[in-house]
């Protein structure tokens, strides 16, 4: 029988810069992320903030998410960002959009429990659209918007970050301005010369990776998407619109294996927000954000068999559709991360939910 899922408010912030979750070897982790607002520095010819990460966790399955560290963070000024953990190191990728659309900065981690981000500064990447794809990024005149930096076909969205099992490498996922994904692997030292692929219409790209291959989730937007003009964050003026749930799967070169309608075919229906976590056996943990804009569901699945069938391990109604959602997983317990915006500043609730062996 389906669970309930119990979600509990954990933590409320006026300078939120973004939700992100992260597995690490003792668990799984929701990490807050907020804005100081200190005086800037250059570092790397890019102007820079001082940022709060804290991590929370659940001792076990059902117990309220609490903070297990915190840390002050300086790095390239923000508007979004992804994390991953993977043999001992923490990469992040920041949306900027300043001087670079964004930076993957990579942490080697002191063996500590809890994770906790070091004092150290990170190794640093700039990552922008080169000038081959940039010609391909269609901008309506009528969408385009002012910039003091980068122009608008240049710019990139929806950061998403994986780390490989077995080695150091990290799959790096953003959207160009009219919804082609954009994905590089990296070593987080080397700049790739060229991306892995670049495919039209996947909006919010999030990679999971195992062995040779890798699984690309994606929502399919309506044509002549502007991701400008219907991001929250910017615009917002579609307001939140379910979309249909994909994946493709990509072998080690980029090319396509195969393509996989989630909604239609796996009965997840239209999504208004998604996060996936996977491991190194195919096994999958698919949030989602269903229903309608005025009754929206979160609900959970689990995959054992790479998404073949999917399991649903619970849901509940919300009030809203929320600003952010994220999950991440062992091999026994998920936690689910989501944030509102409201009057008092940004709400963030979560629950932590056991999966079993």
């Amino acid at each position: 029988m389906m669970a309930g899922l119990k979600l509990t408010r954990f933590h409320t912030t006026k300078t939120f810069l973004d939700l992100a979750s992260v597995r690490a070897a003792d668990g799984a982790y929701l990490v807050t992320i907020e804005h100081l607002y200190q005086e800037p520095k250059s570092w790397h010819d890019a102007l820079t903030e001082r940022t709060a990460w804290r991590f929370w966790r659940c001792a076990e399955p059902g117990n309220m998410l609490r903070q297990s560290s915190e840390s002050t963070v300086t790095a390239p000024s923000a508007i979004s960002a992804s994390a991953s953990i993977s043999k001992n190191k923490l990469s992040a990728l920041i949306e900027s959009n300043q001087e670079h659309a964004a930076f993957l900065l990579t942490w080697n981690l002191v063996p500590s429990q809890p994770v906790q981000v070091p004092e150290s500064s990170p190794a640093l990447l700039s990552f922008d659209l080169d000038a081959t794809r940039a010609n391909q990024v269609q901008v309506d005149r009528s969408e385009a918007w002012s910039t003091i930096g980068l122009q608008p076909r240049r710019w990139l969205f929806n950061p998403s970050v994986a780390s490989f099992a077995d080695r150091a490498e990290v799959v790096v996922a953003m959207n160009t301005a009219d919804a082609h994904a954009i994905v590089w692997k990296s070593n987080g030292t080397t700049q790739p010369t060229q991306p892995l692929a670049f495919l039209s219409d996947a909006l919010e790209p999030v990679a999971t990776v195992e062995d040779s291959t890798m699984l690309l989730f994606y929502r399919q937007p309506t044509p002549k998407w502007s991701i400008y003009f219907h991001s929250s964050k910017y615009s917002g003026t579609s307001g939140p619109l379910a979309l249909p749930l994909l994946l493709g799967e990509l072998d080690e070169t980029g090319h396509m294996l195969r393509s996989v309608n989630l909604s239609k075919e796996r009965g997840v229906g239209d999504v208004f927000a998604f996060s996936v976590s996977g491991d190194s056996k195919g096994r999958l943990v698919l949030a989602v954000i269903s229903g309608t804009k005025d009754k929206p569901e979160l609900r959970l699945y689990l995959s054992s068999d790479r998404e073949k069938t999917l399991q649903e391990l619970g849901a509940t109604s919300l009030s809203a559709v929320p600003d952010r959602l994220t999950v991440a997983a062992t091999e026994v317990t998920a936690v689910v991360g989501l944030v509102y915006k409201e009057t008092g500043g940004y709400q963030v609730e979560g629950v932590c939910v056991s999966l079993g062996r």
